[in-house]
């Protein structure tokens, strides 16, 4: 069994074609099939019934459709949840779909393990790259491992 860390390392060394995709919202590990990447299939919802949870802030206006909402991808082992990082999605021109790591403020900076994890999850829809050239998010900073791993 992996420790936290190790789990952490492979996600930081991986790509989209170390992912075998089970559907649009679920990303298995090639080589742990335990590890697992799993995208909130819908909005995120404070409390059952509540409203989806929009998400608004400046950056997010620069795109052609500025409504966006909140959600989480969530990494997974073995069928537990050991954290989710927070994703925005927007929508460009042409009705494309960004996933973008949510940036810290007012820096617009996200690290280099929520730009790994953004690009093997972007799928279909428009470049990670091209959301961060659109939205300002001006660099990658390293990742914090002080935090968790």
């Amino acid at each position: 069994m992996p420790t936290f860390n190790e789990v952490f390392r492979n996600l930081s060394v991986s790509s989209g074609g170390d992912f075998h995709v089970l559907d649009e919202n679920t990303y298995i590990y090639r080589d742990d099939v335990l590890l697992h990447l799993v995208v909130d299939g819908e909005p995120v919802r404070r409390f059952e019934g509540d409203p989806i949870r929009r998400f608004d802030e400046p950056w997010v206006r620069k795109f052609r459709d500025q409504s966006a909402d909140w959600f989480g991808v969530h990494v997974m082992y073995g069928g537990l949840r050991i954290h989710t990082f927070a994703f925005i999605r927007v929508y460009g021109a042409d009705g494309l779909r960004y996933m973008v790591p949510q940036p810290t403020s007012p820096d617009m900076q996200i690290d280099e393990l929520q730009v790994t994890i953004g690009r093997i999850v972007q799928g279909e829809g428009g470049s990670l790259d091209e959301a961060m050239r659109i939205a300002g998010i001006s660099g990658v900073k390293l990742h914090n491992r002080s935090l968790m791993y």
